[in-house]
């Protein structure tokens, strides 16, 4: 059955007037993940993560990169000749296409699965992917100071005295989107859909530009 303007509107309608029982907030069992610290349980296993991205020609200071969508080119063949084909459903000669991600973008999510794996071996070893529910407990996105700031600004990134948020792109989602494909890739955990929770996830600018990650798993 569509989802048509008169269904719309009775659903709406009846929130309004109170004849829909909406969500609340009542738990009763306890999460450990969300309400006691990971070192005082054994059922979660918490880890932190440092991590730089790599300077190059489109990111001369290594500030933070988000994930964008798949691009697509023509295909040709070794000649150079667009390769084409006869379309079944339309009858007309139609060209065959192939999906890619810029370089810099496989490139420097190649660094940082990198740099996840080097430091996984050395500070937890014998560590196995979380299968089970994953809860992000902070993830901040540093990037490199720009002309604009006003000098109090410049102060509070130097001394900590306040947080100076980004407020331009790129957007928090993209940039999370690129953070947990390489956790995945790099055996933090099974699938990103582990991911339940979310805290303390933000962009802001700092001395050093790059990506502080703090998780935690049940184990």
């Amino acid at each position: 059955m569509g989802y048509n303007k008169k269904t719309k509107e009775k659903f709406l309608k009846a929130i309004e007037y109170g004849k829909m029982v909406m969500p609340f907030g009542i738990i009763n069992v306890k999460q450990y993940s969300l309400f006691d610290e990971p070192e005082n349980n054994d059922h979660y296993k918490a880890l932190n993560f440092a991590l730089r991205y790599p300077p190059m020609d489109k990111n001369v200071n290594g500030d933070p990169m988000a994930k964008q969508s798949m691009r697509t080119m023509v295909r040709r063949d070794k000649e150079g000749n667009v390769m084409t084909f006869t379309n079944p459903k339309t009858g007309k000669l139609d060209v065959f296409t192939q999906q890619y991600q810029e370089a810099k973008l496989t490139q420097t999510a190649d660094v940082l699965q990198l740099q996840l794996q080097q430091q996984l071996s050395k500070k937890y070893i014998g560590f196995r992917p979380f299968y089970k529910d994953v809860h992000i407990l902070r993830a901040e996105f540093i990037f490199s100071q720009i002309a604009s700031l006003s000098k109090s600004d410049e102060e509070a990134i130097a001394s900590g005295d306040w947080i100076v948020f980004k407020e331009t792109e790129p957007d928090l989602d993209n940039l999370e989107k690129m953070l947990w494909d390489v956790m995945q890739a790099a055996g933090i955990f099974t699938n990103d859909a582990r991911i339940v929770s979310k805290n303390g996830i933000f962009k802001r600018y700092g001395t050093i530009p790059g990506i502080i990650v703090e998780l935690e798993g049940r184990v």
